[in-house]
């Protein structure tokens, strides 16, 4: 009863109805297609609910969303891996067990929309590679190029990553087949982006469609910035590089940190580590620096023996090669756009929720950590699995009771 009061008195002052709560406007800035989605219970059981209910009942769908993701990963995995089901597994595991994923999921965000539908990219791409190219999937994967920026502007990062496979399946499969299947995605694409333009985005947005949804400027008066100068390619190069080489500088230096220590100054530790892992809500609860050390700690060990089991299973590479390339392209690609849509002429003091954004490619980053556990042999790997399905698993827990701290303490 106290939530329908609140959402009374905030409805009687005739806010604009594309403002979501403040000067950044939450949906304007996103397509209407995951709030469609998501409000479906909210329209089945209006009448019947009050409102925490059904915002419970949205979230659960919501979170329904990221289970899928995470099934996609174990798709994924087993096409790599093939027989190395446990290894699959595994790669569910850690899709479902990151924590701020976890967190993002169970909450009414469209980053869900573009982490599934990206997922379902990487499935049906690595399936294409796995047992070469046909008319359906090309017809499927040209409906989730489309779907992928209307969930939300983040998911053009992948487009490339289409034209990658194509390379990868011309040489495994031939090239004839590669064009073939490439024009049937590229005509599936632009049959799909016509129909979200003037058929489905008009019934359930109210107007027509666009590929580019971006948030509008802020108001002056609400204490936005003049627009920054239009920035060059060279300085969105120079930022991304900066990002990732701890302390070289090229150029205008776009970065002043403050931290503990070097790991806390390094902007791509600060973003991808500090709050993919270590950011709650709306960047409202932060770990300590101690729990994150030992996140990255994590991840270090984790990716080094995962660059020790590629190399003894070298000689095996024709059977996994092709998925790796499409797997590992995924990474850099999304980190480029994230970097290239944050990039400034100045220096870069707050960069808002990019940690977040590389969940666009969790599914690859999952099944790639997985092949660590492939460095070891036969019992050793399974106690390895286990091993890691642990640590995920405390990790998972110690930093969700430490977000619920930050709350209610």
């Amino acid at each position: 009863m106290l939530y329908a009061e609140e959402y009374s008195k905030v409805k009687e002052k005739n806010l604009r109805d594309d403002n979501g709560g403040g000067f950044t406007t939450g949906a304007s800035g996103h397509s209407p297609l995951y709030y469609a989605i998501v409000g479906i219970p909210y329209r089945a059981l209006h009448a019947r609910a009050d409102l925490p209910s059904l915002l419970l009942a949205m979230r659960l769908l919501s979170a329904l969303m990221a289970a899928a993701v995470a099934a996609l990963a174990v798709l994924t995995a087993g096409l790599v891996f093939g027989a190395q089901r446990s290894v699959a597994w595994l790669s569910g595991v850690l899709v479902g067990l990151q924590p701020v994923f976890g967190s993002v999921s169970g909450a009414v965000n469209n980053d869900t929309a573009v982490n599934l539908v990206a997922a379902g990219l990487v499935f049906c791409l690595v399936r294409a590679w796995r047992y070469g190219p046909t008319s359906l999937n090309a017809s499927v994967i040209g409906v989730i190029v489309v779907a992928l920026p209307v969930a939300k502007i983040t998911g053009f990062a992948l487009w490339p990553l289409v034209i990658i496979a194509a390379g990868v399946i011309g040489v495994c499969h031939g090239y004839r087949g590669a064009v073939r299947w490439t024009a049937i995605v590229a005509t599936s694409a632009l049959a799909t982006g016509a129909f979200w333009s003037f058929a489905l985005a008009p019934v359930i947005g109210g107007s027509r469609g666009t590929l580019v949804n971006q948030h509008p400027p802020a108001p002056p008066a609400m204490g936005a910035s003049p627009a920054n100068t239009q920035i060059s390619l060279r300085t969105r190069v120079s930022y991304l590089l900066q990002t990732i080489v701890p302390s070289p500088t090229v150029g205008t230096d776009h970065w002043n940190l403050e931290g503990a220590g070097v790991l806390e100054r390094w902007p791509a530790y600060a973003i991808y580590v500090k709050r993919g892992y270590g950011l709650f809500g709306w960047r409202s609860v932060e770990l300590s620096v101690d729990l994150l050390r030992g996140v990255a700690l994590w991840l270090a060990v984790g990716w080094t023996l995962c660059i020790a089991a590629i190399i003894r299973h070298h000689r095996s590479w024709r059977r996994w090669l092709g998925g790796a390339v499409i797997l590992a392209s995924a990474v850099p690609l999304v980190i480029a756009f994230i970097s290239y849509a944050f990039a400034t002429n100045g220096v870069q003091y707050d960069f808002g929720e990019q940690g977040r954004y590389l969940f666009t490619a969790l599914v690859p980053l999952a099944v790639m950590f997985s092949a660590a556990s492939l460095v070891f042999r036969d019992n050793l790997r399974h106690a390895s699995l286990g091993a890691i399905t642990s640590a995920a698993s405390c990790l998972a827990v110690i930093t969700w009771a430490s977000a619920l701290r930050g709350w209610f303490t």
